[in-house]
């Protein structure tokens, strides 16, 4: 029955006449994947022409709909019985349907923090993850997380890592562990761990000066 109602290749009208046509496009190109799918953003903009940038903005508004749950940047849970609700929420025939997955329904909390996700600017998948990550630790540890502190956190990252990728990913590792929701936090840790760092390095005595050298970082920038 699902099968019959999302066919690969095409769309179903009816949807596209609740969330629009190119909603109900890139929805059957998620279809055509697993259940949980490592989304190929190249090959479903190919499929589909929607931008990475509009592939995102139509993941918030399933999230919303409690059809998508996003598990990372690219990696979505699809709510099969949400959508078939939506579909057709007097049809029990379609409800009673074998589906390949039950998804509790999303508390308010849960539905913040997905959203809060979105608000992630970055084309990298690994630091967009690590975000997510973080968000996720904050909402386990401490049960919520605003708005602000997302975007203050990006920029302080931005900030101080000088957008390295090595650096970024270790600060929201650090603020991840320790479910810090001020990013200045993780900031604090980093450095007191290369003050320690620094501390334990061996002291070499009666060597020939030699001039500083520029220590090289990692190279990949986001």
């Amino acid at each position: 029955m699902f099968n019959e109602l999302f066919k690969e290749n095409s769309y179903n009208i009816k949807l596209a006449n609740m969330v629009g046509l190119e909603s109900a496009v890139y929805l059957n190109a998620i279809l055509s994947l697993d259940q949980t799918s490592n989304i190929d953003r190249d090959k479903i903009k190919t499929i589909t022409t929607l931008s990475i940038e509009k592939q995102r903005a139509i993941d918030l508004m399933f999230v919303k709909l409690n059809i998508f749950e996003l598990v990372s940047s690219n990696t979505i849970n699809v709510n099969y019985p949400a959508l078939l609700a939506l579909y057709n929420e007097n049809n029990e025939d379609i409800l009673n349907t074998t589906i390949p997955k039950i998804t509790k329904r999303k508390t308010k909390s849960d539905a913040i923090r997905d959203e809060l996700k979105f608000l992630i600017k970055t084309d990298n998948g690994e630091l967009r993850d690590a975000y997510m990550s973080w968000i996720d630790s904050v909402f386990a540890k401490q049960g919520w997380m605003s708005k602000k502190s997302v975007e203050l956190g990006q920029k302080l990252i931005d900030s101080y890592s000088n957008r390295n990728l090595d650096v970024a990913i270790e600060l929201l590792n650090i603020a991840a562990v320790g479910g810090y929701r001020d990013i200045q936090w993780a900031i604090n840790s980093y450095e007191e761990n290369l003050k320690k760092k620094i501390s334990k390095a061996p002291l070499i005595l009666n060597k020939e000066f030699e001039p500083k050298k520029t220590i090289e970082l990692a190279q990949e920038v986001f």
